[in-house]
């Protein structure tokens, strides 16, 4: 018997959690006992299980032992291919994923036909991807139908449990091609092909469909860069019949809401009614990371979900996220939000490593002026502009405070952790008294670049962009909505901690997440595979534990030697859990 040993390698036969908090998931009040997993199952559940010979045994007392969490919105679908134990997921007691939100993701494969080169195009500027990476990922993407996706993680090492959608602007590019899936509507033909496919991937195992409506979303490839990614130009009638086909199924509709229209999101998520429709269908939304901007729609969201789960309305409509804070990582103007501005966008649009490109833009004098225009649109006078802005109604995400872009990387070390705010201050203070304002030799050095005076804050965010490009990595703090929504809504088998279940279980320590500061964990990592850095946030101490199919992959800090190389986790498919409608109609 290996009692209270710490793990070494390979899964015991059998574990047993001692003296655990147990929270089993079902929202019930949490219980303190023994929890004995054998052969990948949760066995019992009870006080004081006695061990055998193949037991290891873990000491749990005063920490919380939890199911696996399950984190509804990713897009994971990308580094699975190449990093299929995805250990930066697993590290946070995540043990299923589902990927393919926001209508991208690689059901249909690398879908290159002639030049066009799908993953590339619709991934590189809305998840700010290397080109290069999504070149590598196309280049493994081999299959060419949903169901042919699905079978390929059969044989593949995952980390955590995974569960793909069906993406809606893949599914445009599958029927009409990237070009006419921007640039008109599709034919009724086509709409039934996008139907048919629909349908076979729910036979298949999908548990729903993703469509995306925020407005700073760009395909990066020509001829094409300014247009949005193709879900975008979706008609309200193509909306309709393919969610009929997710309605009639019992599956999920994932949705970001056209943000600009509270006329179309209104409309499009009125698609629910049970009322309207004769039977609810399942729609799940997020997009909130502008309520730091325009606090009402944080407003209009509680107020919109209650009329539609109301008993009149009668729908099935639940937020993917609560309001929490965020971040927005940007390396330079290179991040998703700027795509919302045109004076910014302009600058998206070229490739990532067109520092000379972007240079010319940042120093024409027409451009210059718009960005002005732009950066202080709202800022003065008595105009609607600044009244919105006031009552923090703004119609950008980007609200262009100093005070509120933190620098998380630049080549001024000294400057790491603070706001864009500070070192601008410091800039004036020094060209209005040099005596009075000690300077690094850095910091010297680079001031006695800028302009003399420095005129505006907008001018010092295009001095340090000239400078630096990519090299600032600057943060907006916003808001976003984090999940605990539960499983059953996607119809998937997992989600409790119950005799029987599939052993996925995460241990946390309660004193470690008390003192964990979320600003103060996070890192920038080399990953070779990729070929690029990645910024992670790794809280020490608070996951303790983490069980995959009854495989540990995580323990006191560490993963264990078989994340990787064996199977941990499985594709789970909505079939595999049948919905209300199928076991109603199987008794």
């Amino acid at each position: 018997m290996l009692a209270n040993s710490r793990f070494n390698d390979g899964t015991p036969k059998r574990i047993i959690y001692r003296n655990a908090t147990v929270f089993d998931g079902t929202g019930k009040k949490p219980l303190i006992c023994d929890v004995s997993v054998v052969d990948g199952r949760i066995q019992a559940m009870g006080g004081q299980i006695a061990p055998d010979e193949s037991t290891w045994e873990l000491d749990c007392t005063g920490k919380w032992l939890t199911p696996g969490l399950l984190d509804i919105h990713t897009h994971l679908d990308l580094e699975v291919e190449l990093a299929p134990e995805l250990p930066e997921v697993v590290r946070h007691g995540t043990t299923t994923v589902v990927m393919s939100n926001c209508s991208l993701g690689v059901a249909f494969g690398n879908q290159r036909r002639g030049t066009d080169d799908p993953i590339t195009d619709c991934f590189a500027r809305v998840e700010n991807i290397p080109k290069h990476v999504l070149k590598r990922v196309g280049d493994v993407c081999t299959w060419t139908t949903s169901a042919q996706y699905l079978d390929h993680f059969d044989g593949m090492h995952l980390g955590p449990n995974v569960v793909p959608l069906i993406p809606h602007s893949m599914l445009r590019i599958e029927v009409m091609g990237v070009s006419d899936s921007v640039t008109r509507e599709p034919s009724e033909a086509e709409l039934k092909k996008m139907e048919g496919l629909l349908e076979s991937a729910m036979d298949e195992g999908y548990p729903g469909f993703s469509t995306d409506g925020l407005p700073f979303h760009f395909l990066a490839n020509q001829p094409h860069t300014r247009k949005q990614i193709p879900t975008q130009f979706a008609p309200f009638r193509e909306l309709k019949r393919l969610t009929d086909v997710l309605r009639r199924r019992d599956r999920v509709w994932q949705a970001t809401p056209p943000k600009d229209s509270k006329f179309q999101t209104v409309r499009n998520f009125l698609l629910t009614s049970g009322l309207l429709f004769g039977k609810p269908l399942k729609v799940t939304a997020t997009a909130a990371i502008d309520l730091h901007t325009n606090n009402s729609i944080a407003k209009l969201g509680v107020t919109l979900s209650n009329i539609l789960n109301s008993w009149l309305i009668r729908g099935r409509f639940r937020f993917q996220a609560l309001s929490a804070s965020f971040r927005l990582w940007s390396d330079g103007v290179i991040t998703p939000v700027a795509e919302e501005i045109p004076e910014l966008r302009v600058l998206n649009e070229l490739e990532l490593d067109d520092r000379e490109g972007r240079l010319k833009i940042l120093t024409d004098p027409q451009w210059i002026s718009e960005f002005k225009t732009m950066w202080f649109k709202g800022k003065s006078g008595f105009n609607l502009a600044n009244l919105k802005r006031l009552l923090n109604r703004e119609d950008n995400v980007l609200n262009r405070k100093l005070e509120d872009m933190f620098i998380a990387q630049c080549p001024i070390a000294d400057w790491n952790e603070q706001a864009l705010q500070t070192p601008y201050e410091r800039l004036t203070g020094w060209h209005a008294d040099p005596s009075r304002v000690r300077l690094s030799a850095q910091e010297q050095a680079l001031f006695e670049k800028a302009p003399k005076p420095i005129g505006d804050d907008a001018e010092f965010f295009l001095f340090l962009l000239r400078q630096w490009d990519t090299q600032l990595r600057w943060v907006a703090s916003a808001v976003h909505r984090l999940t605990q929504a539960p499983a059953e809504f996607f119809g998937l088998n997992t989600g409790l901690l119950t005799v029987g279940a599939q052993a996925d279980l995460c241990l946390i320590d309660p004193a470690a997440l008390q003192v964990w500061d979320p600003e103060k964990t996070y890192d920038f990592i080399d990953r070779p595979l990729f070929s690029s850095r990645q910024v992670v946030n790794r809280p020490q101490g608070v996951v303790a534990h983490v069980l995959i199919a009854g495989k540990v992959a995580w323990h006191e800090g560490a993963f264990t030697p078989a994340l990787g190389t064996q199977a941990f986790g499985r594709l789970l498919r909505a079939k595999d859990h049948p919905s209300e409608i199928e076991m109603a109609s199987a008794a």
